[in-house]
């Protein structure tokens, strides 16, 4: 009798489904290697450590924003992104310029950095990104007692 067969004589299949499975782990391993290898991971900074070393001096900055004591509403559409902030009194806040950094966590295809236009007293307008999805909105406005500066997360349709 071979060493593959019964002993009613009939062949095992045993062996074929172990040497099948392996095979299938096999396709499976090499699909996941391809689709890792295709969509590369986003960096959120090429230079963190370097960003690492102003850690400081960004919370001062956070610090000194929040210390204004604006308050700031965000609304975003199909056009643009607008913040419209008004100081601890209520009233606009005015004569400010700046930059909105709109960044993607999947895709730097899509990230964008834009202008804000003051569209009206304490509303800011910047244009939209290229994409639809999560972004990550970095406003930086100059021209008040201090820098401000916002980070949010916002879905844009």
């Amino acid at each position: 009798m071979a060493s593959d067969e019964t002993p009613t004589g009939r062949r095992s299949l045993w062996p074929y489904g172990i040497i099948g499975f392996l095979g299938f782990v096999v396709v499976v391993q090499a699909a996941f290697i391809t689709v890792a290898t295709r969509n590369a991971p986003v960096l959120e900074s090429e230079t963190a450590y370097a960003d690492s070393l102003r850690y400081d001096e960004v919370m001062r900055d956070r610090a000194a924003s929040a210390a204004l004591g604006w308050r700031v509403a965000v609304e975003v559409d199909d056009a643009a992104v607008r913040y419209a902030i008004t100081d601890d009194t209520g009233a606009p806040v005015s004569g400010l310029s700046g930059t909105l950094r709109m960044v993607r966590p999947d895709t730097r295809a899509a990230d964008a950095e834009v202008e804000f236009e003051e569209t009206a007293p304490g509303i800011y307008r910047a244009a939209r990104g290229p994409g639809d999805g999560v972004y990550r909105l970095a406003a930086r406005l100059e021209g008040g007692p201090s820098p401000w500066l916002d980070d949010r997360k916002a879905v844009l349709p």
